[in-house]
């Protein structure tokens, strides 16, 4: 008789002592309240190779506030492949903390509510997210949508989820990305304040090559290019307090903006020069979907790149056609009282 090795359960509570988990299991997938008695068991799973598991995940029955500085590590599944984690924001944190996986495996982790308690099982949470995905490989960046590419590591936070500080200046400070060389940022117009607390955390992908961001980011991009940090790999003055800086991302040498307002302001041509001139400069900018962007700057922004390239979808131009176009019409024709100007989606 053939021994079960795959198992998908969805329950509101799930016994984790039940005997169904002592099978040499290699993907599991579980919903429902994630107690902690989780935890042991998963540790007697070592053969695990694919665990996607979400919920109202409860490891503490007392609120959470903090997490701890160094993680545990409890929970070793050394064949680990793949890994989910979905539910609320601290103790999803907490949970993934626990486990002691290989630096290989590809991890999602999905914040989409704060609630622990255990009648909240609702995953939809807003339509809103943030989602950044960081790969140890460079893949294509140069479409619109995400890269097709299976990222290293992949978090996506709800808008409803906690203050995204503690994502910045906590959590992923303790992800293992030394290696990381590319990252996608996406949808982060809520977070405009936030420019000291992305740049900090940009410092932990000291081997960042290409970097795909959208939005709002565009302005966190031009603090990161004109950001300088101590170089820990230099050796150490011998005056006392002196500091050698370099530039943060000194590697980065593709941007790709995609859905941003006026990317080719004079701040990032003058950023982008400032670069060039140091030694470190990009040796690809993309523009993809952008709004406000005149052929003029994007010339200026070529002639900025020496011997690099810079890749402009002409968006912008087609808006410009259209809009002369739609203008045209109206001199000829005013539209009536009736007519719907902005159709459906009141756009």
């Amino acid at each position: 008789m053939p021994v079960l090795q795959e198992l998908s359960l969805s329950h509101f509570k799930l016994e984790w002592t039940h005997s169904i988990f002592r099978l040499p299991l290699v993907k599991l997938s579980v919903r429902g309240v994630i107690e902690a008695q989780v935890l042991s068991t998963l540790g007697n799973m070592q053969q695990l190779k694919y665990l996607d598991i979400g919920g109202a995940i409860v490891l503490d029955e007392l609120p959470i506030t903090t997490l701890p500085s160094q993680p545990p590590r409890s929970v070793r599944l050394p064949h680990l492949e793949h890994l989910t984690v979905s539910g609320s924001t601290l103790q999803c944190m907490l949970l993934w903390m626990h486990l002691d996986i290989p630096l290989s495996a590809t991890v999602t982790l999905e914040f989409k509510f704060d609630s622990t308690a255990k009648r909240d099982l609702d995953l939809r949470g807003p339509r809103d997210t943030t989602n950044f995905r960081f790969y140890t490989n460079v893949p294509s960046m140069e479409t619109a949508q995400p890269p097709t590419m299976q990222p290293h590591f992949t978090l996506t936070i709800s808008a409803a989820s906690l203050d995204p500080r503690v994502y910045l200046d906590h959590f992923l400070y303790q992800l293992p990305l030394p290696h990381v060389q590319a990252l996608y940022v996406g949808e982060l117009d809520g977070w405009s304040s936030l420019k000291s607390h992305f740049n900090r955390f940009m410092t932990t992908l000291p081997n960042i090559t290409s970097c795909h961001v959208t939005s709002a980011v565009k302005d966190y991009v031009e603090v990161l290019l004109t950001k300088r940090v101590e170089d820990q790999t230099a050796e150490k003055s011998q005056k006392k307090g002196r500091r050698t800086l370099q530039w943060a991302a000194p590697y980065l040498r593709t941007l790709v903006f995609h859905d941003v307002m006026h990317p080719c302001q004079d701040s990032f041509i003058k950023a982008v020069k400032a670069r060039e001139k140091a030694g470190c400069g990009l040796d690809r900018v993309v523009l993809l979907n952008c709004t406000g962007v005149r052929e003029s700057k994007v010339e200026i922004l070529r002639k900025s790149l020496d011997g690099a390239e810079v890749v402009w979808d002409g968006i912008e131009r087609e808006y410009e056609i259209l809009s002369s176009e739609s203008e045209d019409s109206y001199s000829i024709e005013p539209a009536s009282e009736e007519s719907d100007f902005f159709g459906e989606d009141g756009w």
